[in-house]
């Protein structure tokens, strides 16, 4: 039951200066501990805002080349 790795989440650096809602989900996948999934949820509303839209996932993989 669950996932065998945590999944971490992050607010915007600017959640409470500029209250910028946009968030991220970083989780490892269990079939394979070197791949890690974001998922970014919301909008940056602030002035140091990143270009990702709604519930954008993107996978790294970060293992040795």
């Amino acid at each position: 039951m669950g996932t065998r790795f945590p999944r971490s989440y992050y607010k915007c650096s600017y959640n409470k200066v500029e209250k910028c809602m946009a968030t991220k989900q970083v989780k490892r996948r269990d079939e394979n501990p070197r791949v890690f999934e974001i998922t970014y949820k919301g909008i940056h509303t602030c002035n140091n805002n990143v270009a990702r839209t709604v519930g954008t996932t993107i996978t790294i993989f970060a293992g040795k080349a």
